[in-house]
């Protein structure tokens, strides 16, 4: 069955939050655990690393403000994905970097790998493949699908293969169900490590949403980020 959505115009700022360089005090991570959901709260005390348990609370943190803005003001939430190039991945011979993608591969289509793999050095195929996967994730946020979906179902044909920091690209196309698809991406490397994309829907549909993007990013720390939307939560 194919996945059918329609997104929303929307205006607004597109914050980039270094969650790495959040140092959260015990007040600061008691607050944003309790303006989330339950099961996010126990979903994310399972992290076994913090870095992986504070870049989830910040993600849960902020839609959950989001949705309680948009009650009664027009705030919308991108349907965004940022990956990175972790250093724990850098590798140090091509046996690690293959094993990985070993791992991974049915995440990916064959035409999707041979991108990928085409790439000269380990670090550029990395690079290559965070591209591939925040293009995946933001489309799974679109569509509002779970892990139930198959990530081979929909394929990328990235463009162009070079990207410049800070630069919007649009020209990447899309294929759900080996069919080709009007779907706008946005993409922008944030830095060097950082690769951002932001589904925008089908270009048919979407004609006002379309008009209205390129926004760049914002950088902002998590905790200057933070007290702007503690009003909303009655418990704060």
């Amino acid at each position: 069955m194919r996945a059918v959505c329609r997104l929303v115009p929307m205006e607004g700022v597109r914050w980039a939050i270094p969650c790495a360089r959040w140092a959260p005090s015990r007040e600061e991570w008691l607050l944003c655990a309790r303006c989330i959901q339950p099961e996010e709260k126990q979903r994310i005390g399972q992290f076994v690393f913090t870095r992986d348990a504070k870049a989830a609370m910040v993600y849960s943190y902020y839609n959950a403000k989001i949705i309680s803005c948009s009650h009664s003001k027009p705030i919308t939430a991108a349907p965004c994905s940022t990956s990175f190039l972790p250093l724990e991945l850098a590798p140090e011979g091509s046996g690690s970097t293959e094993e990985f993608f070993r791992l991974m591969h049915r995440q990916f289509t064959e035409k999707e790998w041979h991108s990928i793999k085409s790439m000269a050095g380990d670090w550029a195929k990395l690079d290559m493949f965070y591209r591939h996967w925040a293009l995946k994730e933001s489309f799974i946020k679109a569509i509002g699908v779970g892990l139930g979906f198959s990530l081979q179902r929909v394929e990328f044909e990235v463009s162009p293969i070079t990207m410049e920091v800070g630069k919007v690209y649009t020209e990447t196309r899309m294929w759900l169900d080996e069919e080709p698809e009007n779907w706008s991406f946005e993409e922008m490397l944030l830095d060097d490590k950082h690769h951002v994309a932001v589904a925008l829907g089908d270009t048919n549909t979407n004609t006002e949403q379309t008009s209205k993007v390129n926004y760049h990013f914002q950088t902002c720390s998590a905790r200057k980020c933070l007290y702007p939307f503690t009003w909303v939560c009655p418990e704060c």
